[in-house]
């Protein structure tokens, strides 16, 4: 019996993109929306995820993996600085987000700047030239 209900699974589990669009099927929730919109930004399906994340912030509008989701998917459309600002309201939401700060961090290497602890650590990290 278990097995037949384990083999019906792995056809929703075959890849994250099929298990999650699963999942939504089922029932819409912000993490579901939120996982299948970093799979499809991962494979550069920006068009796709963009609304899934929108969708996100409708339900959690201060969702730090979606605003770090959104931000990689601005920064690959060629809009950088507003990437950054998604960037900094994920690291206002949780300061120890990883993916962010690695992503803020690149964003600023890039544009010739570097990260300091701010004097009045007011948020977690502020540019300097």
């Amino acid at each position: 019996m278990f097995g037949v209900v384990a083999n019906k699974q792995t056809l929703y589990w075959r890849d994250s993109e099929t298990l999650w669009r699963h999942t939504l099927a089922v029932g819409e929730t912000a993490e579901a929306l939120d996982d299948l919109g970093f799979v499809l930004v991962k494979e550069g399906r920006y068009d796709e995820a963009r609304p899934l994340l929108e969708r996100v912030f409708a339900l959690i509008p201060e969702d730090d993996d979606a605003l770090c989701t959104m931000g990689v998917l601005l920064w690959h459309t060629g809009h950088p600085d507003e990437a950054k600002e998604y960037f900094v309201k994920a690291l206002s939401v949780n300061p120890q987000h990883v993916e962010t700060l690695i992503n803020l961090g690149s964003y600023l290497l890039e544009r010739g700047s570097t990260m300091m602890p701010s004097p009045s650590w007011n948020g977690p990290w502020t540019a300097s030239r």
